[in-house]
């Protein structure tokens, strides 16, 4: 819910009409003030890697820096143990 909270605020006191968020990130207990509305059919789940030079993951040279706002992808790659 700390990434909706201001998209339900929002909502709420009438600034936006709608939102469009990832429905990982929603609260698990549903706000009898929401509806949601509708959940599309998902896409490929996979991420990307973009890297310089067209190199893949297992090219990167040693303390390569990845930027990623996911916790669990910055734990997958440590566990990698590449040494990015």
């Amino acid at each position: 819910g700390v990434f909706t909270a201001a998209l339900r605020e929002a909502i709420a006191d009438g600034t936006v009409d709608m939102a469009v968020h990832s429905y990982k990130d929603l609260p698990t207990a549903t706000d009898p003030r929401f509806v949601i509305a509708a959940i599309p059919v998902r896409a490929d789940a996979r991420d990307a890697l973009v890297a310089r030079d067209g190199m893949v993951l297992g090219e990167l040279p040693t303390g390569s820096v990845i930027g990623t706002s996911s916790p669990r992808r910055a734990a997958q790659l440590r566990a990698l143990g590449l040494g990015l």
